[in-house]
């Protein structure tokens, strides 16, 4: 791998993506709508300033490079209707054909585990049917579709789905649990917090896109995530001890709360779109061993390791990320009638 193009490079994820390719000598291109952060970054980029949908722009990106690191996604928090289509299905298309126009070596897809929706059972593995939840799941399993298309084409396109991805720099939903901690406030439990909810760590997650770009096998698809987790509501206790801020618990009967936020969510008045709110009282998590295998990948972090990380930063940097308001994982997100719960919290 000698140079590498990382779509949405400027985001959360693709900062770190960038810097370890960075630190292994890697020359990196970032294509995004906005200019990556330079204090993650190891020394000067070459930027592409533009959209996935913008032919032009992905065409200067691509050239030349010999892997490609696909990351840029319009996220559910962003409730954007078509532009899931648009950017995540059409975007993903019009890439990979410029990959196969400039014989790119290898193509690494960040997907979601929101293809599999809401499992029926667990673990859940590659073999495992897609019942994708929401315009943003239906949006990521239809690029797959894509990604697949393409493999039959000839191109080498890896596929990756992690599982819910915590680290420094995470913002986004995130924030809400974050702020609920360092507060000291309560943090409301959709349900008993009984069911076993993996997570995986930024880091754990940038190490398997190196080892899904240089691992010596064709395209295929992955499943990561922790290899330590526990139930959610010993991993969020986990957090709050850590923190000893005074945070403490509180459960809420699942279906009432559920019935609420889907109103909220349909009249505006929530950041939380169903994605959020229906899964997070169900048993979600991954059989790894396919990227143990094929991939050599071995997760570090376990679910309260990637929590204290997310949060340590969080705390760090709380004042910068409490402005910027918006739709990204490097963007705290709008409370709306949330920012009363906080407040009776």
């Amino acid at each position: 791998m000698r140079t590498a193009l990382v779509t949405g490079g400027a985001g959360f994820l693709g900062l770190q993506l960038v810097r370890r390719l960075q630190d292994e000598g890697v020359a990196v291109r970032i294509l995004d709508r906005e200019p990556p952060d330079e204090t993650w970054l190891a020394g000067p980029v070459d930027f592409v300033v533009g959209d996935v949908r913008d032919p032009s722009a992905v065409d200067r990106a691509v050239r030349d490079a010999d892997v490609v690191f696909h990351l840029a996604a319009v996220l559910p928090v962003a409730k954007a209707g078509r532009a899931y289509d648009e950017v995540n299905v059409g975007g993903t298309r019009r890439l990979l054909e410029a990959c196969q126009h400039h014989r790119v070596g290898r193509v690494v897809f960040v997907s979601s585990s929101a293809v599999y929706g809401i499992p029926r059972r667990c673990p859940v593995t590659e073999a495992t049917p897609f019942r994708p939840l929401g315009a943003y799941g239906r949006s990521k399993a239809r690029a797959e579709q894509v990604c697949r298309e393409f493999q039959a084409r000839g191109l080498d396109v890896m596929i990756l789905r992690p599982r819910t991805v915590v680290g420094p720099g995470r913002g986004g939903i995130l924030t809400l649990l974050f702020r609920h901690v360092a507060e000291g406030r309560r943090v409301y439990l959709i349900g008993r917090g009984t069911n076993r909810f993996q997570l995986i760590s930024s880091e754990d997650l940038v190490e398997a896109c190196i080892r899904a770009a240089r691992a010596p096998i064709p395209g295929d698809d992955f499943n990561v995530g922790a290899i330590e987790y526990r139930t959610l509501r010993e991993d969020l206790q986990g957090l709050i001890d850590y923190a000893g801020t005074g945070a403490r618990l509180r459960p809420l009967p699942a279906w009432p709360v559920k019935t609420a936020l889907w109103l909220l969510d349909h009249l505006g008045l929530s950041p939380l779109v169903d994605w959020h709110y229906r899964t997070p009282d169900k048993d979600f998590y991954f059989d790894i061993r396919k990227a143990r295998v094929l991939l050599g990948w071995e997760p570090r972090d376990s679910n309260v390791q990637a929590l204290i990380k997310g949060y340590e930063w969080y705390r760090t940097h709380r004042a910068e990320i409490d402005r910027r308001v918006g739709t990204t994982h490097r963007k705290s997100v709008r409370e709306g009638i949330l920012h009363w719960v906080r407040r009776w919290s």
